[in-house]
């Protein structure tokens, strides 16, 4: 009789592998919930409307980008620059959640497919 030991463990294949995150930068970026929480009453406020144009999380995520890649302090905590970067992922994070459940953000240079060719 086989031991348990003696057996192979067997699992489903999955298509994703969480050891190739960044544990210190995920805790980075689960802190911006909380400041949104005190600042606005609520993590989750941004799921009632969508941000649209300069208040977009996109338009956002890439102030803190520009933000690093000058090295400004971080406003908050303790104002390391890197700050920036784990913000900007959150704020992609939440245009990922306005994506996927109220479609794609207008924007005034996406061609549309409905758009009449201009008379010439």
């Amino acid at each position: 009789m086989k031991s348990k030991q003696d057996e192979k463990v067997k699992r489903e294949p999955v298509d994703h592998d969480y050891t190739a995150l960044n544990w210190d930068f995920i805790k980075w970026m689960a802190w911006i919930p909380l400041h949104a929480k005190e600042k606005y009453g609520s993590w989750e406020q941004y799921t009632d409307a969508r941000l649209n144009g300069e208040k977009s999380p996109a338009n956002h995520a890439i102030e803190h980008i520009r933000k690093y890649l000058l090295g400004e302090p971080y406003d908050k905590l303790d104002g390391d620059p890197r700050r920036h970067l784990a913000a900007a992922a959150y704020n992609l994070m939440m245009e990922f959640w306005y994506a996927t459940n109220l479609g794609l953000a207008p924007h005034p240079l996406r061609r549309r497919t409905d758009k009449k060719e201009p008379k010439r």
